[in-house]
């Protein structure tokens, strides 16, 4: 049996820490996950087992969608709420302030990833580094924020939705909101609700896991190009083989009577196996 599941991540464990319950719960070894959810977090962990961790990277550049609690009038170190407060303000800012400067923060925009991330400099974890007393030179980078609304407002909480691109640090809009309103602010709260079609309305609570709950390989909606092969020896076995298709085109998910069986290359006319199912 291949494919996902899309787990409800509970607050107070860490992404790896859902695979480790999940492989005691199904009796599976071979797991991986989609996009870490710090522990604080909740919500859309998708979880892929067996061949479908070969396809988890398909998956990366989806699109998600969170709901995140800001508390505003302090700054903290990791920019959430586990860190340590390094800012405070009793100055406090309007709905419409904030509405003003939510328009900086939507479409195209460089963000700058917290120090405490799991980003890699000169092969050593960012996080690592700051917890040595070491302050990284992190590079802003471009991401993109395509719906940015408030939830609801009651200072000096304020609550968003937010549907922003991979790679997205949630907790440095926290950070950088509330620098721009001149108050500070840092998340308190974040529950992811959608990874690219993986809704949070689908997914399953630990305690209530069951292998039935898997949304099977051939059934999932992979936004590349594919391709049915009639004869699937060949490739199974690592062969190129000759089409009619012109044009070059990687990553393309190759089928056999609507089964996937692996990731290829297309190129001068001819399919190359990349990854065989």
């Amino acid at each position: 049996m291949n494919g996902f599941f899309i787990i409800d991540k509970p607050a107070g464990i860490t992404s790896f820490d859902v695979i480790r319950r999940m492989r005691k719960i199904l009796g599976l070894k071979k797991m991986g996950h989609l996009g870490t959810l710090d522990p604080f977090a909740t919500g859309v962990l998708v979880v892929g087992i067996n061949k479908a961790t070969k396809l988890i990277h398909l998956l990366m550049g989806e699109d998600k969608t969170y709901t995140a609690e800001i508390t505003l009038g302090a700054i903290t170190d990791t920019y959430d709420i586990e860190g340590q407060k390094t800012f405070v303000s009793d100055k406090k800012v309007s709905i419409s302030e904030i509405k003003d400067a939510l328009k900086h923060f939507k479409g195209v925009i460089k963000q700058t990833p917290p120090i405490f991330s799991a980003l890699k400099i000169n092969g050593k974890r960012s996080y690592e580094l700051a917890r040595k007393g070491i302050k990284p030179e992190i590079k802003g980078r471009e991401i993109k924020i395509g719906k940015i609304q408030i939830i609801s407002f009651y200072y000096p909480k304020i609550k968003l939705l937010i549907e922003c691109s991979t790679g997205t640090y949630i907790r440095s809009i926290a950070c950088d909101l509330g620098n721009y309103l001149g108050v500070g602010g840092y998340l308190s709260s974040l529950r992811r609700e959608k990874v690219g079609d993986f809704d949070i309305n689908n997914s399953v609570k630990l305690e209530d896991l069951k292998l039935n709950d898997i949304l099977l390989l051939d059934d999932i909606n992979f936004k590349y190009k594919s391709i049915n092969i009639k004869d699937p020896e060949k490739f199974l076995n690592g062969n190129s083989l000759k089409i009619n298709t012109l044009g070059n085109c990687y990553p393309v998910l190759v089928y056999n009577n609507k089964k996937i069986i692996g990731i290829a290359e297309i190129r001068d006319r001819y399919i190359y196996p990349k990854k065989v199912l």
